[in-house]
Order: structure tokens, then C-alpha cells, then sequence
């Protein structure tokens, strides 16, 4: 990530649509592209995952084609221009002003041109109605920064800009194409940042007797690994016993005989998905379920392992489970499940070929990929006989 921007801060949303930028017959002949307040912070929930308070986000416009747009020579299309996106708390960006300006170059060096600022704040248009960070953004290059701010993202809040002009008024998150998916993939909208950074967590144990029985579960799993490695070829047999095992764990979670956080703790569920993490055959014959009618269940185990296991077993359940909403399109947890197995495991190979394709752009090509490698390797075990999942 450039200049010391983590990951956690920098979102750059795939779907970056017309919801983001306001209604496109706002972008005619003459006019500069910019960003709607109301419509980006009424939509900002859905992609991030949680309701920004007391932050403050930078978002800003690619410079890409904007003096054709501007001419009318051509059509606006919000997912050519709208650009990255910076979110941070208020009292700590405004007592950075390097970050701001590493920010600005960050953007310039993306092709950006100018900046809208927004403060999320119970202080704005009472006690704040300016801010250092725009000068800042000046001052590092780019040409045009607005600022507008409210005091909390709720339907019905009026954004006001710094001079208090009412220019929007927020609708409802909850009805917007991003958290109608969120919704659909079985996840939810977190009510602030912390809560949403504690969904990942690792050591979310019930008791002390909790942490032992996870513990045991690792040790059993170690017999995929121990003596040898289980492998494609004359591990073959072995390898099905583990898989059907956790399929019939997925299946159970699906039909709601248990939840997730109850099969990785079950003595044979827990086990089959402890030896699905340690086992790197096994995991990737785990990510066939991805493509079928299972996934947000096996999505489901996968986070309930994440918080629970450590080392390799935690870090690749939330690559896995990166993988699993990268898929369904849920960019902001994809990213933030990346960064956990990174802080848990820096040198964690699946992680580090995830990063990659998100620097480079081509997710949905590195995504691709992978489940077709699982397709492969399944056929490999079953010797062209695929089991059936639905």
C-alpha cells in the first residue's frame, strides 16, 4: 500500500456506480463531475460495512477524461471516474497533516483531480464548520477540495457545506443496492467502525474451557499433517473421509441442525473444518463451495474460525472467507479479512497472492482462478467422479 496508507484505511470500491456519485444527468455539458453529498453518505454504509461517526472520509474523482466529459464529448460513467477513498477519525487526521498530504499524492499518483471532503460528526454545523484537511489537500496538489459534513448518517439528516447551505439530505442506508446485497449475503451493516473490526477478531473464546477445546480440535486436526502430509494421489481416500466430513458440516449449518459457531466446536464438525484449515489440500478442495448453494454457510464457518483459531489455521480461514466475498461482491469485508490474516500471518502465501490481484486490479481474474483450481483438484481425489454439492 502507498506511502504508509493501510489497507484498513484505503477503501477502492469495485462497484463504484452511479449510487456513489448521485444521478448521472447531474454530469451535462459545462458542468464538473462531483460527487452528490447526500446520495455518498447515504449509500457510504453499504460499502464499507459500518456507519462512519466522528471520522472524517476523503473521496475524489479520477482526472481521467474529465475535460471530454466536461465538453459533453462524453457519456458520464460513475465507474470510470469515481476514484479512492480515505476514512479516518476526525481528531486524527487533523493532527496529521502528513498523512493528509501522503493522501494527496496517493490520489494524484491514482489520476485524481480534485477531492470532496466529508465530515461524519455530532459536532458539525454546531461547534466545526471547517477543517485543516482540505487546505492540506491544497496544498499537496489537488485542484479543487469541497467540504460538507453532517452530524450523523440517519435518514433525514440534513449535509450542510461549510458555509452551513443545506445540500443534501440523507435517505436510508438500509435501502440501498450495497446493503440489499450485504443483506442478501447473510452479513450486516455495523453500527461503528470498532464493531465492525471486532466481527474478525481472533481469541473470541466463551470461557477458558472454550480456548482448551479449540486447542484440542487443532491437535487432532495436526494428524492431516502429521506424520506426513496428506496429497493428492495416495492420499486420495483420506482426503474424501476429511472432505464428506465437512461437507456434512456445511450441510448441517445450511439446514440449521447447527450454527456455525456450534460446528467448530463439534467434536467431528470441528474437527473435519480445523483439518480443512491445516491442510492445504483440504482447504482448497473447501473452496468448491463458493460455487454452489452452500457458500454463505461455509462462509459462516470460515469467520466463526477465524476468531477462534491462530496462526496458519486463522489466517487461512479469512483468506478463505476474503475469497468467499470477493465473489459475492462484498469488496470492504473481502479487504478487512486481508488485512487480519496479514497482522495474523505476514507471510501467508494465499494472503500474499490475494493482495497482489488487489493491487493489480484483476480480483475477479485471481478469484477465478482459485475456484477452478479447487474443481481441479477435487476431480484429481475423486478421479473424475465429482461428489455431488448443491
Amino acid at each position: 500500500m502507498a506511502r504508509g496508507l493501510s489497507a484498513v484505511e484505503l477503501f477502492q470500491w469495485g462497484k463504484r456506480g452511479k449510487e456513489l456519485m448521485g444521478n448521472k444527468q447531474n454530469f451535462g455539458a459545462g458542468q464538473k463531475p462531483e460527487i452528490e453529498p447526500s446520495v455518498f453518505l447515504t449509500n457510504l454504509p453499504g460499502i464499507v460495512g459500518f456507519y462512519p461517526r466522528g471520522q472524517v472520509v476523503i473521496a475524489a474523482l479520477y482526472r481521467q477524461q474529465v475535460e471530454d466529459l466536461i465538453d459533453g464529448k462524453v457519456e458520464f460513467d460513475p465507474t470510470a471516474h469515481a476514484g479512492p477513498m480515505l476514512i479516518k477519525d476526525v481528531a486524527s487526521m487533523e493532527n496529521n497533516p502528513d498523512l493528509v498530504r501522503a493522501a494527496a499524492d496517493f490520489l494524484l499518483d491514482e489520476g485524481c483531480t480534485h477531492a470532496d471532503v466529508f465530515i461524519i460528526d455530532e459536532s458539525w454545523g454546531i461547534e466545526k464548520d471547517s477543517t485543516p484537511i482540505t487546505g492540506w489537500l491544497r496544498e499537496g496538489g489537488l485542484h479543487e477540495v469541497r467540504l460538507a459534513g453532517v452530524a450523523t448518517i440517519a435518514a433525514g439528516e440534513v449535509v450542510t457545506d461549510e458555509q452551513g447551505e443545506i445540500v443534501g439530505i440523507v435517505g436510508d442506508s438500509l435501502m440501498t443496492d450495497n446493503a440489499n446485497l450485504i443483506s442478501r449475503q447473510g452479513e450486516q451493516i455495523f453500527k461503528n467502525y470498532e464493531e465492525y473490526r471486532s466481527y474478525f477478531r481472533g481469541g473470541q473464546f466463551r470461557d477458558s474451557k472454550d480456548r482448551a477445546l479449540i486447542e484440542r480440535l487443532r491437535e487432532r486436526a495436526t494428524a492431516v499433517e502429521q506424520p506426513r502430509k496428506l496429497k493428492i494421489g495416495s492420499d486420495n481416500p483420506a482426503l474424501i473421509e476429511h472432505f464428506d466430513m465437512l461437507k456434512a458440516a456445511v450441510e448441517n449449518v445450511a439446514d440449521g441442525v447447527m450454527d456455525a459457531h456450534e460446528a467448530v466446536r463439534d467434536e467431528t464438525a470441528g474437527y473435519a473444518i480445523a483439518a480443512a484449515l491445516t491442510n492445504v489440500t483440504l482447504r482448497d478442495m473447501s473452496m468448491i463451495f463458493i460455487t454452489t448453494q452452500l457458500a454463505q454457510s461455509m462462509g459462516e464457518i470460515w469467520r466463526e474460525a477465524a476468531i477462534v483459531h491462530r496462526g496458519s489455521l486463522r489466517a487461512n480461514a479469512l483468506a478463505c472467507f476474503a475469497i468467499a466475498k470477493f465473489a459475492a461482491g462484498l469488496e470492504n469485508y473481502a479487504q478487512t479479512a486481508l488485512d487480519e490474516a496479514a497482522g495474523e500471518q505476514p507471510n501467508h502465501s494465499l494472503t500474499q497472492l490475494l493482495e497482489i490481484a488487489v493491487a493489480n486490479q484483476i480480483v475477479p481474474r485471481c478469484v477465478g482462478t482459485i475456484l477452478g483450481a479447487a474443481q481441479e483438484v477435487l476431480r484429481r481425489v475423486y478421479k473424475v467422479k465429482m461428489p455431488r454439492i448443491d
